[in-house]
Order: C-alpha cells, then structure tokens, then sequence
C-alpha cells in the first residue's frame, strides 16, 4: 500500500465516521424519550409492587376473619 491509497482510506474512513456520528446525533433525541418513557414505567411498576406487597399483608394479617366473612356471607 502506497501513501496515496494509504490516504484515500483514512479520508473514506473519516467520512463515514462523521456520517455515523451524524446519525447517533440525531437519533439521540429519540433515545431520550425512550429513556424518560422506561423510567415512568420502571416507577408505575415500583408503585404496583408496593402496593400488591402491602395487599398480600394485609390479606395474610387478617386471613382468619377474611374465611370466616366468606363463608358466612355463602354459606357453608
């Protein structure tokens, strides 16, 4: 490899670095809408959880009298 092919390489390659850099550039503002979309989701989720977490306590607490309002309301 000559110096002249040598150079014409490192042109073509900077080019489509630049061309690269160019499309993340622009495709950045999507990814931070994507982001802020999968943190309300990751927060919603938090939410439920906690409050599935606090549900099944309370569930458990009051099993006993939880059966024993079922069974009086169907009978049995």
């Amino acid at each position: 490899m000559n110096a002249n092919t040598r150079d014409e390489l490192l042109v073509r390659l900077d080019e489509r670095t630049l061309a690269i850099k160019e499309k993340v550039d622009s495709n950045s503002d999507k990814l931070d809408q994507h982001n802020g979309d999968i943190q309300a989701l990751k927060q919603w989720q938090a939410k439920l959880t906690g409050a599935f977490c606090i549900l099944a306590a309370v569930v458990v607490f009051f099993q006993a009298e939880i059966a024993e309002a079922v069974t009086h309301v169907f009978g049995g």
